[in-house]
């Protein structure tokens, strides 16, 4: 027997998941138009709430979810990650936030030492760093590319020893430095194309020991040098 519930349009309340049924699968399809009537289950492994009009989410809604290995909240209306946002989700593995609006992303806004893989792509980040990814320690597939990134702080990704693709494609940036990659001594892969790049300072790469691919095409580079 399915139980519905009431959510407040826009927003996600944090008792939203609080009485559930068992099984595996949450989903709000882009169909439903003013009040959600959302039916779901308890625990699941897998909840979908894309394509929706999600502005906010309180701290402790996805509490109960102990479970949950994968969170879908692509094509949203998202403005920031706050701290506790995702609070109890500790099974996490997969978290999608792209195709939103987000501009900013506070400290303390991941806890998640399972949390395999993040779809930041297309939303409206400018400037990243290193408070903001703290406590990504299992991190290994990273998608920031379609941002509006201009710069990216020293140290930014030092938590993430175990990230091997980062995406950083179709953004603003224009330099590339050493400090940018601190810390990513596992990456194999760096995407950097579609940028406004026009210098790469002397050694910029030297300390990705491990990368095997760096895409740099379609940037405004005019010289290229063996001290890349």
């Amino acid at each position: 027997m399915h139980h519905s519930n009431h959510l407040q349009t826009g927003s996600v309340l944090n008792d939203g998941f609080a009485h559930c049924v068992s099984g595996f699968l949450l989903q709000v399809s882009s169909w439903a138009v003013g009040p959600w009537y959302v039916w779901y289950l308890t625990d699941p492994k897998t909840v979908r709430l894309n394509d929706s009009r999600i502005t906010a989410i309180q701290p402790g809604t996805f509490s109960q979810l102990k479970m949950c290995s994968m969170l879908n909240l692509s094509s949203n209306q998202l403005t920031e990650v706050k701290r506790d946002m995702f609070e109890g989700l500790n099974a996490l593995r997969t978290l999608y936030v792209d195709h939103n609006i987000i501009n900013d992303i506070l400290p303390g806004a991941f806890s998640h030492p399972k949390l395999h893989e993040i779809y930041f792509n297309n939303n409206k980040l400018t400037n990243i760093r290193k408070a903001m990814w703290k406590g990504l320690h299992s991190l290994a597939i990273f998608h920031l590319d379609h941002n509006l990134i201009t710069d990216i702080q020293p140290g930014t990704f030092s938590h993430l020893k175990k990230c091997w693709m980062l995406n950083l494609s179709h953004n603003k940036l224009t330099e590339v430095r050493q400090d940018m990659w601190d810390g990513l001594d596992a990456l194999w892969h760096l995407h950097l194309d579609h940028n406004f790049i026009i210098n790469i300072q002397q050694g910029a790469f030297s300390q990705l020991k491990r990368c095997e691919i760096i895409d740099i095409s379609s940037n405004k580079l005019t010289t290229a040098g063996k001290d890349m």
